[in-house]
Order: structure tokens, then C-alpha cells, then sequence
């Protein structure tokens, strides 16, 4: 019988699996017998409700700027390089600067992460914030987010990215706000805060599925470290245990419309400190409807829509809903507390609260305007983001 002798070769790496092939399918050839076929993989029979899901969501990516995407590989101390599909994300990660690109990128994420088989690179995908120019804290807030939602589930379960070539300074940050808890890193531990410089300090983000108290005061408390001070305890406690309220109301409703990914009943939130400035930036962040795809519903919507222009949109909902809670006199129906969440700002001059939900962006500052923006693509949730303005003497932050 002939003998075929398998002569070791230095071949680059990833090609063990063919060669394994072709060695094989030589010995069979040698002993006269056919190779076995490979049978094509049959692809899983997806329900109705993940069908709708995909189409509904290749419909919200649609429009959308493409997050760029490369072949690369995934480094991790002590294994060998993996190939990986890296997906870039934009220079400014921030939703108030550069709202298109960043939520293409959110959508781009989450179509990688949860569409099985759209990786290809044997399912290897890391995010690359090598180019990070700048951070805000409701991409980061997001961002953290999305990671969370695919750990929660799986305990124990980190997955792993490729930090090496991010900024060190993009490394602090995401340090800071607790994202190196969710993930499992191949450079992290080589950066001090100490050796780099950057304007922001952020707070651990907080996360839960129902109201809790405790975890409001922890995060005013972190607050309250990074400024060393913050607003008056109560006015901000109130805000923050509105929003809450305002997830468990509006965000995930049960005749809701199925979306890739499943939605999580769950809220984020975290915050910010820029010493330079003397703002404190704190917000909340759901994955749910929205509040326009909501209101609608409720009792309350046609002294809304009163409110509002003729031909509204989701901003104009979002203002009439404030301004229905500042001009009523009784009281309102439960889950319309955004004058509660508005009215913190009132009394730090410069200050303003940002929401962002459906397709509205509104912006309330301290001296009662309204800035209204209607975006092409809805928003991935609700955000509400504080930005206050400390004062430069005087206590702010004396417990009441």
C-alpha cells in the first residue's frame, strides 16, 4: 500500500482546518475510497416574531451612515491571534454632536452582535475605538448599555476585546464608568489615571429592571465625589426617580412591536463631571418604545395633543407632555412626570436637560426655552440627560 507522509510545513496561521482537509481527503484517494460529501449546514427555521424582528430592524438601519468594518484579529495575552471582524466606531461618540453616524453605529452593533452568522470570522467581533476623538456621556451611557445587555444573561461570561490600540485616555474613561467589569480586556491594566490627562470624570453607571432608591442615592453620591458638591438632594433625587418611573410607565409596554435584539426591561444610568467647566451631567437611558409611541394611549393624550401644533411630531409630543405637567393644576396621571424630570434645572442658570426618544430630541434650559429637533431615524430607547451648571461659591450639595 502506498504510504502518503504528511511532511510538516510552516503555514500561516488559519489554515491548519484546510490542510487537516486536504490531507484527508488525499488518504481517502490513496485507498480508493471517495471522500465523504460536505453537507451544507441547514439554517435554523426563524419564528414569525424574529422574521418581523430582522425586517424591523434593517428598516432602522436603513438611511443610516455604516459603521466601517475590517478584517482584523483578536489579541489576548496568552492565546494566539484569532481572526476577528472589527467594527469602527466613530470619531465622536457622542448621540447630542453626531446623532446619525453614532446611532448607524449602535444599529450596526447590535445587527453583529445578536444576527447569528453575520460576522462571519468564526463569529469573532470586537469593537475598535482606536479612532475616539471625543466622548460624551450618552454614547457612553449607550455603548455600556449594549454590552451589558449581552452579559446579563450569562454569568461569569466577559467577552473580549481588543484594547491595545485605543486611546489611553479612552481606556480611563470607560474605566471610570465601570465598562472593563463587562468585558475581557487585553490592555486595560498598563494605564494609570494618574499618567493621563482628559477633562471629564465619570461616575460607575447603575442599572436595574424596577425603582430603586438605594441605587439613586449611590450614584448622587458618586456624583457628589467626582464635583464635590451637587444640586439640592431632593430636587435631584426626584428627577432621577422620575425618569426611573418614566421607564416602568412608557419604555417597555407588552403589545410592543418584537425588535432585534429582544428588549431588555431594564434602565441605565451614570454621569459626569468636567472640572473646567463646573458642570455635573448625569443621565438615565432605557431600550424601550419610546415616550411619543406611548402617550398616545393614555388618558392624558388629548390634552396633549391641545398642546401641540397642528401638524406635530415627536418632539412636539414630548414638549406638550412637559408643558401639560407645568401648567396643570390637579393631579397627574401617573407616568407624565416629565416637569418633575424638567424642573431641576430651573434654579442653576445655564443648566438645561436634554430628551431623546422616537424621533424628538428636546432641550429645556434653566430660563424655561425649548429647543426642538426632529430626527430622520428613531432613537434606540429614551435618554434624558442633566447638564447643570454649579455655582462657583456657596453650598449646592447640603443634604435635605
Amino acid at each position: 500500500m502506498r504510504t502518503i507522509r504528511h511532511e510538516h510545513v510552516r503555514r500561516p496561521r488559519g489554515s491548519g482546518r484546510r490542510l487537516r482537509h486536504s490531507f484527508r481527503k488525499r488518504q481517502h484517494l490513496a485507498r480508493g475510497v471517495p471522500p465523504a460529501p460536505v453537507l451544507a449546514r441547514t439554517p435554523r427555521a426563524l419564528s414569525e416574531n424574529q422574521v418581523r424582528a430582522r425586517a424591523r430592524h434593517e428598516s432602522l438601519r436603513a438611511g443610516l451612515p455604516r459603521a466601517r468594518i475590517s478584517s482584523g484579529a483578536l489579541r489576548m495575552p496568552g492565546t494566539r491571534r484569532k481572526p476577528a471582524m472589527l467594527l469602527h466606531a466613530p470619531a465622536i461618540l457622542s448621540f447630542g454632536m453626531n446623532y446619525d453616524e453614532m446611532l448607524g453605529f449602535i444599529r450596526d452593533f447590535q445587527h453583529y452582535r445578536y444576527t447569528p452568522g453575520a460576522t462571519g470570522h468564526g463569529g469573532n467581533f470586537v469593537v475598535d475605538l482606536a479612532d475616539v476623538e471625543a466622548i460624551d456621556l450618552d454614547a457612553a451611557l449607550v455603548l455600556v448599555a449594549e454590552y451589558h445587555r449581552g452579559v446579563a444573561d450569562r454569568p461569569g461570561y466577559r467577552p473580549p476585546i481588543d484594547d491595545v490600540g485605543w486611546p489611553a485616555w479612552v481606556r480611563c474613561l470607560l474605566e471610570q464608568l465601570g465598562f472593563y467589569e463587562l468585558v475581557k480586556p487585553s490592555a486595560r491594566s498598563s494605564d494609570s489615571l494618574d499618567d493621563v490627562a482628559f477633562d471629564h470624570r465619570f461616575v460607575p453607571f447603575v442599572t436595574a429592571r424596577d425603582v430603586q432608591g438605594v441605587l439613586v442615592d449611590g450614584l448622587i453620591e458618586r456624583l457628589k465625589a467626582a464635583a464635590g458638591a451637587t444640586p439640592k438632594r431632593i430636587a435631584t433625587y426626584g428627577a432621577l426617580l422620575e425618569a426611573i418611573k418614566n421607564v416602568k410607565n412608557h419604555a417597555y409596554p407588552q403589545d410592543a412591536e418584537p425588535q432585534l435584539p429582544t428588549r431588555v426591561e431594564q434602565w441605565w444610568g451614570a454621569g459626569a463631571y468636567v472640572p473646567e467647566e463646573r458642570t455635573l451631567a448625569f443621565a438615565m437611558y432605557d431600550q424601550g418604545v419610546g415616550i411619543p409611541a406611548t402617550l398616545p394611549k393614555r388618558p392624558i393624550w388629548e390634552a396633549i395633543r391641545r398642546l401641540c401644533p397642528p401638524e406635530f411630531n415627536d418632539a412636539d409630543v414630548i414638549g406638550g407632555a412637559i408643558e401639560l405637567g407645568r401648567t396643570s393644576t390637579g393631579k397627574l396621571e401617573r407616568g407624565n412626570g416629565l416637569w418633575t424630570i424638567c424642573s431641576l434645572v430651573r434654579e442653576l442658570p445655564g443648566s438645561h436637560v436634554r430628551i431623546l426618544s422616537g424621533r424628538g430630541e428636546l432641550s429645556f434650559a434653566s430660563d424655561g426655552t425649548y429647543q426642538k429637533q426632529l430626527h430622520a431615524k428613531p432613537f434606540c430607547g429614551t435618554l434624558i440627560e442633566w447638564s447643570l451648571v454649579l455655582p462657583l461659591e456657596g453650598p449646592v450639595g447640603v443634604p435635605s
